[in-house]
């Protein structure tokens, strides 16, 4: 406790803790003494408080540390002692007497702080994202808030009011219908402005305040502004629904309208029929495949509005060809992508459509071309490519192809780890899926590197995890750090068995991983099992590499050497050969055989040059090894 505290405050820093509920079994803060009552009370202040004075507070609020800090810094503020003593006398008499001095001090500020402490009543929670309420308030605004000792320390992304002082926000009567309103116009302007930014602030803003959002178009406010920002912060797999229009019928009409479009309106509309397609997608694939048939009209009723931007056709051009490859046609969806980057906007998004393209084609030096170009364009230019796509390039990398580490994991590191770094904290969960597909590298390459990413980023609550593709990706994280650990990692293996089993849907490699933990975890017949009823072992490398382990594991090494003879001749899983024959030299070294060292020798050959290599060179040359060669 002591430490992470440290970790958050800066050279002098002073810490006051603070509680508003207390239930039943809870650890019972301590209550100040007198004396640091008094230190509190009389921090900065032009005049000591005198006793008289001290005594009735004492009475009044007893050793509570947010009220001597609120009274403290009333007096900083020009109040009199007097005054202050005034206060406590009239409230004395009160049920909850530290609640309602809370709202006693705060009329105080009515005249200073209406507009600051309307807007937290309007946002409806004790904290703000601070992008938005700079804006909104300016610093000058917050920096009321903090000298006044009405905030609380938070992430460096908000501003909090303490607990005690929002709940005070409800017994005032500062607040109009005209205020709200012009708290939502501010509200619109800001996600405006921010909508267009390759950076953090748009998805921040909408996070923070979601409810707010919600409950505007729920009440029939549905501003571009405030739709796009709900699809950007609510995903399509969980259980939150979105009332939302028919886009078909929103591009049909702008179509004849004779006017150019509003700019987030024709982003909404977009976002809104890739969002319906993801989300009929959690219904049936055919269902799905009907919906994106049915909505490709839409992309040739955007084409006929008048005054549309080269970089808008650009965007019906990508977005028509994700809708053509949803209903199967590639090639038509290949030539759109293609089209976009050779037009007067190339778009980065469709950069990635194509590196999928040719990863899934196995034409890895074109993918790792194409995805080295959007990252190389990132890191120079920061904002010039959005975080999602930049996320996505680094998740869907080719990093099995050991040239894609060499040319880009291991000289962008620093840059990839800062990338997921800065978005887990931002709390946009696709950083942990980006974080997924490098982590195995990096647990085997450089455990070090995995291990300083999982101690910068927020932990994140399991339980929360809006989708079953995040909580895989969180597991197979956990996975390869429980792994990198060795014998201290078994709380992570736990964890990570603990998400793969909550998942309610699961892909064939997220089963895959999942047998994989098994084994690793040293539960072979379980592992044993869930690769058995897998259709496609006996043309699978992958799966035939785990189940020979899963046998070694609880002892059949005979039919292990079957099985990891059958995975060396699938040649799709040549970039791991090194690892399938080390098992081949363990399950022969099982068996008793001779000449197993060969094995080993072509495990060396194989691997890359670093950490894998290095340790295999040392089981190599180690005496046991060489007892038997």
């Amino acid at each position: 406790m002591q430490a992470d505290l440290v970790a958050l405050c800066g050279p002098g820093s002073h810490v006051l803790v603070t509680v508003r509920d207390i239930t039943p079994g809870e650890y019972r803060l301590p209550e100040l003494t007198q004396s640091e009552a008094q230190a509190i009370l009389d921090g900065a202040a032009a005049q000591p408080c005198p006793a008289q004075v001290f005594q009735t507070i004492w009475a009044t609020v007893g050793g509570h540390p947010l009220s001597f800090a609120l009274m403290n810094a009333a007096v900083r503020n020009g109040a009199m002692w007097e005054d202050i003593e005034l206060d406590c006398q009239a409230v004395g008499q009160l049920a909850d007497p530290q609640q309602r001095l809370a709202d006693r001090l705060l009329d105080r500020y009515r005249e200073v702080l209406k507009d600051e402490l309307s807007l937290f009543e309007w946002v409806g929670k004790p904290e703000c994202d601070y992008g938005f309420l700079r804006k909104a308030i300016l610093p000058a605004g917050i920096r009321k808030l903090n000298e006044r000792a009405l905030t609380a320390s938070d992430l460096p992304s908000t501003v909090r009011l303490h607990d005690v002082v929002f709940a005070s926000l409800s017994s005032l009567d500062w607040w109009s219908a005209e205020r709200r309103s012009r708290w939502n116009d501010v509200l619109e302007r800001y996600l405006t402005e921010t909508s267009g930014l390759n950076d953090l602030s748009f998805r921040t803003a909408a996070f923070s305040l979601r409810d707010r959002l919600r409950a505007l178009v729920e009440a029939g406010d549905r501003r571009p502004a405030y739709v796009l920002a709900l699809l950007e912060i609510t995903s399509p797999e969980g259980s939150d629904a979105l009332d939302l229009d028919d886009p078909v019928q929103q591009a049909a009409g702008l179509s004849t309208a004779g006017r150019p479009i509003d700019p987030l309106l024709f982003r909404t509309i977009i976002e809104t029929f890739e969002w319906l397609y993801l989300r009929t997608k959690q219904v049936g694939r055919d269902e799905a495949t009907a919906f994106a048939k049915g909505g490709l009209p839409l992309f040739n009723d955007l084409e006929k509005i008048l005054g549309l931007t080269p970089r808008q056709r650009s965007e019906i051009r990508h977005h028509r060809g994700k809708a053509l490859a949803w209903i199967g046609l590639r090639d038509e969806a290949w030539k759109e992508f293609e089209a976009v980057l050779a037009s007067a906007a190339p778009l980065d998004a469709s950069r990635l459509q194509l590196m999928r393209g040719y990863k899934h084609a196995k034409e890895n030096d074109k993918a790792i071309a194409l995805g080295e170009e959007v990252m190389k364009s990132a890191e120079a230019e920061p904002g010039t490519v959005s975080p999602s796509v930049l996320l996505a390039v680094m998740q869907d990398m080719p990093w099995r192809v050991e040239a894609a580490r060499i040319r880009i994991l291991w000289p962008r590191q620093d840059f990839i780890v800062r990338t997921i770094v800065e978005n887990a904290s931002a709390g946009v969960e696709q950083a942990y899926k980006t974080l997924a597909a490098v982590a195995r590298f990096w647990s085997k390459e450089a455990p070090e590197v995995l291990d300083g990413v999982l101690q910068a980023i927020p932990k994140p609550d399991t339980e929360q995890f809006e989708d079953d593709e995040t909580r895989n990706g969180f597991a197979d994280v956990m996975f390869e750090y429980g792994r990198s650990r060795g014998a201290d990692g078994g709380d992570a293996l736990k964890l990570a068995l603990d998400l793969f089993e909550g998942a309610t849907k699961s892909s064939p490699f997220n089963i895959q991983r999942k047998a994989e933990l098994l084994i690793v975890m040293g539960r072979y017949p379980e592992a044993e099992t869930i690769l058995r009823a897998r259709e496609d072992l006996k043309t699978n490398g992958w799966l035939q590499r785990l189940l020979a382990l899963a046998l070694l594991g609880h002892g059949e090494p005979d039919e292990a050497l079957v099985w990891i003879d059958r995975a060396l001749s699938d040649a799709q899983c040549q970039s791991h050969f090194h690892e399938f024959w080390e098992h081949r030299y363990e399950i022969r070294t099982a068996l008793g055989e001779s000449e197993m060292i060969e094995d080993l020798r072509k495990a060396c050959s194989l691997a890359p040059a670093g950490p894998i290599r290095d340790r295999l060179e040392s089981v190599l040359k180690s005496p046991a090894v060489g007892a038997n060669g």
